[in-house]
């Protein structure tokens, strides 16, 4: 049966930010014989190999599934992708990130080549901008007025002041390779108890993440009672439900 998988390239790269999102994802389908939705890390290696992808760049860049980053050491190792499919391919190794968007990202690939000629082309050609003194503050002040009109800076602006170790935290919080991506939660209209269940049940009590018990069970399922992953999907889904 023909399995179709999505690949996502991530980076902490600040010019390639815009990239991250599902316009750029790429899609394979993949033949498997055995007429079910399971892969493993080897499979993947193939596929990206048989798009020209060097077996040492394979090596070195980071997978995740599932808002887990999977071990390279168990390539063998059983994945099921029946209810998501996306591989998130992380690095921060700018010529593995070329690499991988000439090889597998063609849409990503082509718009910074156009970006990189279209800069060098008309690199000579850009109009001269006198800097002074006014046209400095001038612009100050403008980005100023923008930023004390953002509610979200000013609270940004307030942890920094009175919390500044909670910044540090959300930057290891959201680069440990834990990343949390939108999934399909099955709904088993049952409820097993068990102490990892509690632990959630706390929480949601204490953080007032105003969750169900049976959804509480549902995600943790979902995870395969995999607490820390359970907790920050559901932080994501109650973040979220704010937009």
């Amino acid at each position: 049966m023909e399995v179709k998988i999505i690949f996502k390239l991530i980076t902490s790269n600040n010019n390639l930010h815009f990239f991250m999102n599902k316009d750029y994802d790429v899609k394979f389908n993949w033949l498997n014989e055995n007429e079910n939705y399971l892969i493993c890390l080897k499979k993947i290696f193939l596929i990206l190999m048989k798009k020209g992808v060097n077996i040492n760049l394979l090596r070195n860049i980071d997978y995740i599934h599932n808002g887990s980053k999977l071990n390279k050491n168990e390539l063998d190792k059983i994945i099921d992708i029946s209810v998501n499919n996306t591989f998130n391919l992380y690095t921060k190794n700018e010529q593995y990130i070329t690499e991988l968007c000439e090889k597998i990202f063609p849409k990503i690939y082509k718009i910074l080549n156009s970006t990189n000629t279209n800069l060098n082309e008309n690199i000579e050609e850009l109009p001269k901008y006198e800097v002074s003194e006014e046209n400095i503050q001038k612009n100050n002040n403008i980005h100023f007025e923008e930023y004390l009109n953002d509610d979200d800076f000013k609270h940004l602006l307030n942890i920094y002041l009175n919390k500044p170790t909670i910044l540090n935290n959300l930057y290891n919080y959201v680069n440990n390779g834990n990343i949390i991506e939108d999934t399909c939660i099955q709904n088993y209209n049952i409820i097993e108890e068990s102490p990892e269940l509690k632990l959630l049940q706390d929480y949601n009590t204490n953080c007032s993440l105003e969750f169900t018990d049976q959804y509480l069970y549902n995600v943790l399922k979902h995870f395969n009672k995999q607490t820390n992953l359970a907790l920050r999907y559901l932080v994501y889904d109650k973040l979220k439900s704010k937009e």
